[in-house]
């Protein structure tokens, strides 16, 4: 069942960690969102050592474990993170171009398509809404070095992006409880 995140504004399904720190820690993308909370000493663990500070002051440091597995969802949720306001400095930006220049020329249209979806912010609802937001995704990966990889891979999709965004962004407005139609609308299948 799908459950309403209050501080993402989103619904999702719910998700179950694993119970080795280690290898959740490894699975994860920034520093600041391998946070955890241990409710028996009522602290928050920090195993990565910077990811307290990177979250108060919305840095985004990609975990030194995860830089192998950097990938299109990586690559996508630093964008998201970056157009709600976070930084990063010249060592994470430098891993984000690699990230970019190896895995957006080898994704399909549709794949593409799909994911950028993904990242909108949901208040979307006009396509005009869809394609400022895209003009402010432009941005931010030019501002990484990143607008030569935005101009080759997915300028020639934005019609279909912004038309994708409004789409899922009507879907999502209608109350979903049902599990396997939640996924089938993440699927892009529709209802």
């Amino acid at each position: 069942k799908s459950v309403y995140f209050p501080d993402l504004h989103e619904k999702m399904l719910d998700t179950t960690f694993g119970y080795r720190l280690k290898e959740d820690v490894e699975g994860r993308d920034f520093t600041c969102n391998a946070l955890y909370y241990d409710p028996l000493n009522e602290v928050v663990v920090d195993p990565t050592g910077t990811g307290i500070a990177d979250a108060q002051n919305c840095i985004l440091r990609v975990i030194a474990d995860s830089r192998k597995g950097l990938d299109l969802d990586k690559l996508l949720r630093y964008y998201k993170f970056k157009l709600r306001g976070c930084g990063s400095d010249s060592y994470n930006k430098a891993l984000i171009r690699e990230c970019a220049l190896h895995t957006l020329p080898k994704e399909s249209g549709s794949t593409l398509i799909r994911n950028i979806s993904r990242i909108a912010p949901k208040k979307i609802k006009t396509k005009t809404e869809a394609l400022a937001y895209l003009v402010e995704l432009k941005q931010a990966m030019t501002a990484d070095g990143n607008g030569d990889v935005f101009e080759n891979h997915l300028e020639p999709l934005i019609p279909e992006i912004a038309a994708r965004i409004v789409e899922t962004h009507k879907v999502d407005s209608v109350e979903v409880d049902d599990k396997w139609t939640h996924l089938l609308i993440g699927a892009g299948i529709g209802i």
